[in-house]
């Protein structure tokens, strides 16, 4: 699923919605195409459609049984964090903001129950979309310590650097502003990507 996976990520949407569905034996990869889907006709502002993605997406992680194999709990955990992020962008874009972050929050809570591996099982940090949820709440205070706690985990992440950026903007916080966004410049000197959220 790695190609889905970078499409969330860089917001392909357009490329998203023309990918072909996977074997359905294949849960897992089922999963994150349908997350893709919802996220990409979110984003295009085609809600009902979405939605109908995100309630196929909680049927595939109700499916998987609680406690079986390490493997299909793992699985099952990540099929959750997908409805989680997507029920939370879904909300979003209706403007339930308090939905929204109880979502995303528990989502968060999921991801770092995660058992440890490099790469990680879930590769974008629902971090990401919980702290551009508490700005856009009107929460900045919030969204720092969230993005803080991002960059604990993964330091020099260019993505949470913005995000904080963005939160000590928002509470006028000059000097440590200034601090951030000279370490993004170094952090996101290559890159080939205009960054507008910690998230597409």
């Amino acid at each position: 699923a790695t190609p889905l996976w970078s499409m969330i990520r860089f917001g392909q949407w357009d490329e998203l919605l023309h990918e072909p569905p996977p074997p359905k034996s294949l849960r897992l990869h089922q999963g994150i195409w349908r997350l893709g889907r919802g996220l990409a006709l979110a984003a295009s502002g085609r809600l009902p459609g979405a939605e109908g993605e995100h309630v196929v997406l909680a049927g595939l992680a109700k499916r998987l049984g609680r406690d079986r194999t390490q493997d299909e709990k793992t699985e099952r955990a990540l099929l959750k964090i997908g409805e989680r992020l997507l029920a939370g962008e879904l909300a979003m874009h209706r403007r339930q903001y308090d939905a929204a972050l109880e979502s995303f929050t528990d989502a968060v809570r999921l991801e770092e129950a995660l058992p440890y591996t490099e790469p990680p099982f879930w590769p974008i940090p629902i971090r990401h979309y919980l702290g551009a949820a508490l700005l856009t709440a009107g929460q900045p205070g919030k969204a720092e310590a969230v993005y803080r706690a991002d960059l604990t985990k993964h330091p020099r992440n260019g993505w949470a650097q913005f995000g904080l950026m963005q939160s000590l903007r928002a509470q006028r916080k000059g000097p440590e502003e200034y601090d951030v966004e000279k370490q993004l410049k170094q952090t996101w000197e290559h890159a080939d990507v205009t960054l507008t959220a910690s998230r597409f």
